[in-house]
Order: structure tokens, then C-alpha cells, then sequence
């Protein structure tokens, strides 16, 4: 079911565009196409499902959507890599140093959270986005995402929420609400995870 937090949190992005168009009086109607580029406007992706992909993990991962193939980034979360790549090394030692784990029980961790996304995922789910490049090394573009489950539920408020992702990167402003709100919720679900 969705919690209140969701709730609001949702309503606060289909909002975002209406309170954009009356601060800058702009009355045209909004695309929804799949632009592949960052844009101001948030795009909500319906219907979109999860393509099997060996690099898919747990905050990151290719999906089918209008657009054909796309793979997603969540936006402020990071779940651990799933496998080792030596290119990522640095990453991988930060993430075990922040999870207090070995860099082999990281990566274990990491495939434990791509499943965990993977079942959550096998239902049709939306996709909630600017469009904004998050990098990458696949030929596909990679874009930040917000991740809404089959039932309503953010995919990393659950990551965060089962101690299988930390709250981490550039905050995102989500409403009306400074960034370092969402920022500041998520660590409280990731902190909440850690001492449960």
C-alpha cells in the first residue's frame, strides 16, 4: 500500500510541471514522448518493464518504454555494484567502507539488491524523469529516474528501506520543496534500515 510519505511525494511530482507553467505563465502542452534529453519537465513513464540484461542491478537497470530500450539510474540512491569491475575498484571500496563489509561481501550484498529490484520490477512499473545523462559506459543512453513499483511504492525508498542501498548522490528537487528535503528523508529511511 502506499504510505503517506509516497503519497505526497507523488503528488508533489505530477504537480511540479502545473506550478513551473504558472511561475513562468507558459500554457502549451507538455511533452510526452521519450525525448532522450535532459529537460526541466518531468516526463512520467507508464507501463515501462524490465528487459533481462546481465549489467542490470540494483539501482540501475534497462527497461522498455515508449522510447524502445532505456536504461535508468535512481536518483539519489545506490545500491552496492554487482560485480567486480576493475574500472569501478574505487567505488566498490567506498561502498564497503560505508556498509562496514568487505568488498566481496559488497558485491554479494549488490546481487542480493539486484534481485531484490528484479522481483519488485516483474510487474509493469512507471518511470518518473527529467531525462538527465547519469553517465555510464553502455552504448545506450543511461538517464536518472524516479522508480514507481506495480503497487505504488518508490524503488529506492524499498532499496533504502531493507538496508540494501545507501542514500547518495546530487539531490533532486522534486516540488516545491528544497532538494535537501528528499535528501534528508531518504538518509532518515537508510538510517532508520541500519538500526532496525
Amino acid at each position: 500500500s502506499l504510505s503517506s510519505v509516497d503519497r505526497q511525494w507523488l503528488a508533489s511530482l505530477a504537480n511540479t510541471n502545473r506550478a513551473e507553467e504558472a511561475e513562468t505563465g507558459a500554457n502549451t502542452p507538455k511533452l510526452k514522448a521519450h525525448p532522450n534529453r535532459f529537460g526541466s519537465e518531468w516526463t512520467k513513464l507508464e507501463n515501462c518493464t524490465l528487459i533481462d540484461n546481465p549489467s542490470n542491478d540494483g539501482d540501475s537497470f534497462h527497461v522498455k518504454d515508449v522510447g524502445g530500450e532505456s536504461i535508468y539510474r535512481l536518483y539519489a540512491v545506490d545500491a552496492p555494484e554487482s560485480e567486480f569491475d576493475s574500472q569501478m575498484e574505487d567505488r566498490i571500496a567506498d561502498q564497503a567502507v560505508h556498509f562496514g563489509i568487505t568488498m566481496d561481501d559488497s558485491i554479494k550484498q549488490g546481487k542480493v539488491a539486484a534481485k531484490f529490484t528484479e522481483k519488485l520490477l516483474r510487474q509493469p512499473f512507471t518511470v518518473i524523469t527529467r531525462h538527465q545523462n547519469a553517465l555510464g559506459r553502455s552504448d545506450l543512453p543511461r538517464e536518472y529516474a524516479f522508480i514507481v513499483t506495480a503497487d505504488g511504492q518508490d524503488l529506492g525508498r524499498l532499496l533504502l528501506a531493507a538496508g540494501m542501498a545507501r542514500a547518495f548522490g546530487a539531490p533532486v528537487k522534486t516540488g516545491s520543496a528544497p532538494a535537501s528535503d528528499l535528501a534528508k528523508e531518504l538518509q532518515d529511511i537508510e538510517d532508520d534500515a541500519r538500526t532496525a
